[in-house]
C-alpha cells in the first residue's frame, strides 16, 4: 500500500462562504477526512481503534496558503504520516491545482486516547502500527505558540450544540474554525484572505459544555482562546492579508 493518499475534489458552492471563499472550517474538513481514510487503508482507521477502546485525536495543526482555492475549483489533496514518536503521530497534507502547483500546505499532530478515561496511551498499548515516510519539504510540525497579545480581548460565550459534535462525544476540530469564523464580520470576510492557520487543542470541550471565549483582531491576526472553568480548551491563530 501506497505510503501517501491522494483524493480529487470539486470545491462545491457548500464548501464556501457568501464571497465564494474555502472556509476554513470545510478544509480541516478536507484534511480530516483524507487522514481517516488513509489511517484505514493502513490498518489503523476507525474501526480498528475503536476495537481496542482508543480514539483518534488531533492535537494541533497548522496550514501554510499560497492561493486559497474557491467555488467550482478541482483540487488534488495529498497526505501521509511521518515517523511517530511515542504517543505523537505526524500527518502532512498537501493541496495541488489541476496544473500541479502547491496551493496550500498543512501538518499535523495527532494522539491516541482511551476512550474511557480520555487518557493518551502509546502506539505500542494500542496495538497500532503506522509507517512513517519522509518526503522532503514538508511543512514544520505546529509547536507551541507564543504568548497572545497583552491587548483587552473581546469575550463571547458559546455552547456546544449536538450537530457540532463528532463520533468522539465532543466538538468536532473543524468547528473551532466555525466559531472563529463567526466572530469576523461579513465585510472582513469580504476583503481578508486566509494566509496561515494554527490551532491547538488542549482538552476536549463535551456536548452542551459552554466555552468562555477571549478574541483579539490585530492588524490583520485572529488570536483566539477558549476556556471552559478553570481549564484551556483551545487556543487559535489565523493571519490575513487583504484582498
Amino acid at each position: 500500500m501506497s505510503g501517501i493518499y491522494e483524493k480529487e475534489l470539486r470545491l462545491l458552492t457548500a464548501d464556501t462562504d457568501m464571497w465564494r471563499h474555502l472556509r476554513p472550517s470545510v478544509l480541516a474538513g478536507f484534511l480530516q477526512s483524507a487522514a481517516t481514510a488513509h489511517a484505514g487503508q493502513l490498518g489503523a482507521g476507525t474501526q480498528a481503534t475503536l476495537d481496542r477502546g482508543v480514539l483518534w485525536i488531533v492535537a494541533r495543526m497548522a496550514v501554510e496558503i499560497r492561493r486559497m482555492p474557491g467555488c467550482d475549483e478541482d483540487v488534488l489533496l495529498r497526505t501521509w504520516p511521518g515517523p511517530a514518536r511515542h504517543t505523537l503521530f505526524p500527518r502532512y497534507y498537501e493541496m495541488l491545482s489541476p496544473g500541479g502547483d502547491t496551493l496550500l500546505q498543512a501538518s499535523s499532530i495527532w494522539l491516541l486516547m482511551d476512550a474511557k478515561d480520555r487518557r493518551m496511551v502509546s502506539a505500542r498499548d494500542a496495538g497500532i502500527q503506522v509507517e512513517g515516510l519522509v518526503r522532503g519539504g514538508e511543512l514544520p510540525l505546529p509547536t507551541r505558540i507564543g504568548r497572545f497579545p497583552s491587548l483587552p480581548a473581546e469575550r463571547s460565550e458559546r455552547t456546544v450544540r449536538y450537530s457540532e459534535t463528532d463520533v468522539n462525544g465532543h466538538l468536532n476540530n473543524t468547528r473551532y474554525l466555525d466559531w472563529a469564523d463567526d466572530l469576523l464580520s461579513p465585510e472582513f470576510h469580504r476583503s481578508h484572505t486566509l494566509r496561515s492557520l494554527w490551532v491547538e487543542y488542549r482538552s476536549e470541550i463535551r456536548l452542551g459544555q459552554t466555552a468562555e471565549l477571549e478574541s483579539i483582531l490585530e492588524d490583520g491576526t485572529l488570536y483566539l482562546r477558549g476556556k471552559t472553568g478553570e481549564k484551556e480548551s483551545f487556543l487559535l491563530r489565523e493571519d490575513y492579508d487583504t484582498v
